[in-house]
């Protein structure tokens, strides 16, 4: 489910039920390619705020696969000048992502 704010720049992003609990490289990518469209459809300078709120469990290759590929889309240029920011995320997400 998405929405925008009032500039226009900012959309939230709440990540889906069927990924509440997200373990392995493969469910991990599809949850990229997931964001990476929700963020495609995002203006120019626009924000994706990624809530996870709903993740319950996020295991290490999961977190690589969307944190690391999200970074390496975003540093490439890929994806413009748009970014993507996660929020809402469970200690044990947290983690796993800090690690990827």
């Amino acid at each position: 489910m998405k929405h925008k704010d009032s500039s226009d720049k900012q959309t939230t992003l709440a990540v889906p039920a069927p990924y509440s609990t997200t373990g392995g490289r493969d469910r991990g990518r599809d949850l990229r390619g997931a964001i990476v469209t929700a963020l495609q459809a995002c203006p120019p300078d626009g924000v994706l705020l990624v809530d996870f709120s709903a993740v319950q469990t996020l295991d290490f290759s999961a977190a690589d696969e969307v944190v690391g590929g999200l970074v390496g889309r975003v540093i490439s240029g890929d994806l413009g000048t748009r970014r993507f920011v996660l929020i809402g995320l469970r200690e044990s997400a947290r983690r796993a992502s800090r690690l990827s």
